[in-house]
């Protein structure tokens, strides 16, 4: 298959890319690196406190007919989103984040569904994306390997 998206970070430099299109690669210190590299943790929640981001809870909202805590996060860069925690798993079960301004304001929703256990950890086997296409993107993850044995040379970034 097709890899949607792929993101890798070093230390020194950082590339993104996905759907087929070549990799675009930054330095540390351009523009860019830092929205790679904070993404790449797969448990990036456990970071927050460290990286000085804020958390609100914001009440309670339905995702999909579950009662979730709405949580605002902000960054330490002052940007903003909305997670959605399953009030009886405390999964995370959905995030909005708004990109552009003004009347170009968009917000994207992503939804985390599906969740099996692998490894013993509760994994979602099932993301859809609405709002960055005109119809949603759904992705539904096959398998994870988790502590798997990866040659050094997928790190590179090129």
């Amino acid at each position: 298959g097709m890899v949607m998206n792929e993101q890798k970070c070093d230390g020194i430099k950082a590339s993104m890319s996905g759907m087929g299109q070549p990799a675009k690669v930054v330095a540390s210190n351009e523009e860019g690196y830092n929205d790679v590299a904070d993404n790449a943790p797969i448990f990036e929640h456990m970071d927050y406190a460290s990286k000085g981001y804020i958390t609100e809870i914001k009440g309670k909202e339905d995702v999909n007919g579950e009662s979730c805590y709405k949580v605002a996060v902000t960054d330490d860069k002052g940007k903003m989103q909305m997670q959605y925690f399953s009030v009886k798993t405390s999964l995370l079960l959905k995030t909005d984040i708004n990109q552009g301004e003004g009347e170009e304001m968009q917000t994207i929703s992503t939804e985390m569904k599906d969740y099996k256990e692998v490894d013993g950890i509760l994994l979602p086997h099932e993301v859809v994306i609405n709002g960055a296409a005109p119809f949603p993107l759904a992705m539904k993850i096959s398998s994870y390997v988790l502590n798997g044995a990866i040659n050094d040379a997928e790190f590179e970034v090129k």
